[in-house]
């Protein structure tokens, strides 16, 4: 055979391994597409299907009556109270009701800090328009200068006392008090 035969012979066997290589890709690929259909048409068959909302006066009666109830979660008692249960769960439930009336307790003592220290807040910004101060800028540098004041008092009474040292980061940006 002569050497253009043979490069012939091998560039055919070269393109047929290529056509059937990319022939099982597309192959492997509609495999692959298939099963995702078959599996998608699977979620949909057994999908929980929402009804949609219709506003008839019915159900905004209902609406309203529900958000007219009171949401007090930890007050009502499970339905297994009225069933057969045993002590042990009964113990449970009543711990995880006592850690939901703690939490509870936390929650509104975090609100009503909150509450106060939004309104020491609106003081603080009303104190300092009320300055002339109108800029954020402004009202950062009168708070630095108080608080600079501050710790110079405060140095001032510690080397009369001799018990505290206290340094300022510049800008009146944060104080830090540092004792010996």
């Amino acid at each position: 055979m002569s050497k253009k035969k043979q490069k012939d012979k091998k560039e055919r066997k070269r393109k047929e391994r290529t056509k059937q290589q990319i022939l099982s890709r597309r192959q492997k690929m509609r495999e692959e597409a298939r099963k995702e259909r078959e599996d998608d048409k699977l979620k949909r068959k057994y999908e929980i299907k929402v009804a949609p909302i219709r506003n008839t006066p019915e159900s905004v009666r209902q609406e309203k009556e529900k958000r007219q109830q009171p949401h007090n979660i930890v007050s009502k008692q499970p339905t297994f109270f009225q069933k057969g249960v045993s002590d042990r769960q009964i113990a449970t439930d009543s711990r995880i009701k006592e850690r939901l009336e703690h939490n509870m307790k936390i929650l509104e003592a975090l609100e009503e800090a909150m509450k106060a220290e939004d309104k020491s807040r609106k003081e603080l910004q009303e104190h300092l328009a009320s300055e002339g101060h109108t800029t954020m800028r402004e009202k950062v540098d009168a708070v630095g200068a108080k608080a600079e004041k501050m710790v110079k008092g405060k140095q001032r009474q510690s080397r009369i006392k001799g018990t505290a040292k206290a340094r300022m980061i510049t800008k009146g940006q944060r104080i830090q008090q540092k004792k010996p």
